[in-house]
């Protein structure tokens, strides 16, 4: 009887597998480009000036879904704002990788945008630049603020923070790439792979596993980034270190944003490690900082991504950052005495 029950639950199992299973996914693709080699050694990459690029996001029995991102006249994404700092108006600068820059999202959905408006209502008239650079690593961020974004006299620098900042390009043990393999390969062959060529759901239990470890290893090589004897993490706290200096020394203030990536692994999110430790050296550092995991918290993360094929956070995700980076600046009144020019 147990054995009859058992049989029957497997091949019911199966019957739902195949009746549910859906055919893959297309991939994401981009038409045009935003970013260039850089003849700085330093930058080595950077927004190409009027750029546009568009990113089409197949959609599972819909319209394809298409993206546009517009780079201005200075490098920067989104509308130009002038060099002249207009008296009165907050100049916030918002620096990072992909994540701050919006891939994925359109100009006026992510978080700096989102920043701006939110704080629109505001006493004291804020503008916001979008100066996220796709790929960027902690190196290159605090190479730009030096190199370019302190031409504009920014009165606020937001670092938006991304987990695997710390992989520094020739940096000892900075192999944190976004995408890591798993410690073992999605094994499709021996008695395994026939079993999965004949039953959907043996293969719908085997994937979910291997995504399971996959993320699991993930997370562990995220974390290890942050060990302190990681040179790529040596090298960002001196950055991060300095920079405040240099902008207390000429009254603009640093914030640190800790952006999670929206990928769960255990009973948190892969980028969850990496934050306690940067948050922690903030912390000691006397440097603001919002983490904003706990915002996404009891959230179907998965739903928050642009696009099942692409992990960055998509515009629900983006409007929860620059809304909660709002009443956060303001709660900790980051933004009183500003203007400081």
């Amino acid at each position: 009887m147990t054995i009859g029950a058992l049989f029957a639950g497997l091949v019911g199992a199966e019957v739902v597998a195949r009746c549910t299973h859906e055919d893959p996914i297309a991939r994401p693709h981009a038409e045009g480009h935003v970013f260039v080699r850089s003849p700085d050694p330093k930058l080595r990459t950077e927004n190409e000036p009027l750029a546009e690029q568009v990113l089409v996001y197949p959609q599972p029995g819909g319209p394809d879904r298409r993206v546009v991102a517009h780079v201005n006249e200075h490098g920067f994404r989104g509308p130009v704002v002038p060099i002249a700092h207009r008296p009165g108006v907050v100049r916030i600068a918002a620096l990072g990788d992909s994540h701050t820059f919006g891939h994925g999202v359109a100009d006026d959905e992510t978080w700096p945008a989102v920043l701006e408006r939110t704080l629109d209502g505001a006493a004291t008239p804020v503008e916001v630049m979008n100066c996220g650079v796709n790929g960027y690593d902690a190196d290159q961020v605090f190479a730009l603020l030096e190199k370019r974004v302190l031409d504009w006299n920014p009165d606020l620098v937001v670092y938006g923070f991304f987990c695997n900042d710390a992989a520094i390009v020739g940096a000892a043990r900075s192999a944190g790439t976004l995408l890591e393999p798993a410690p073992s390969a999605d094994e499709r062959t021996g008695a395994l792979g026939w079993l999965r060529d004949q039953s959907k759901f043996a293969d719908a239990v085997a994937t979910a596993a291997h995504r399971r470890a996959a993320r699991e290893h993930w997370a562990d090589r995220q974390a290890s980034l942050y060990d302190d004897d990681c040179e790529g993490w040596k090298q960002m706290r001196a950055s991060l270190a300095g920079a405040h200096a240099r902008l207390e020394a000429r009254g603009t203030r640093l914030v640190v944003l800790l952006i999670p990536l929206l990928v769960p692994a255990r009973s948190e999110l892969v980028s969850s490690a990496a934050h306690r430790t940067v948050n922690a050296f903030c912390g000691t550092a006397g440097i603001p900082c919002l983490d904003l995991e706990p915002r996404f918290a009891n959230r179907d993360v998965d739903e928050l991504r642009v696009h099942p094929l692409d992990l960055h956070a998509g515009p629900e995700a983006h409007r929860i950052a620059g809304e909660a980076l709002a009443g956060w600046l303001r709660d900790q009144r980051l933004l009183e005495g500003l203007p400081a020019r």
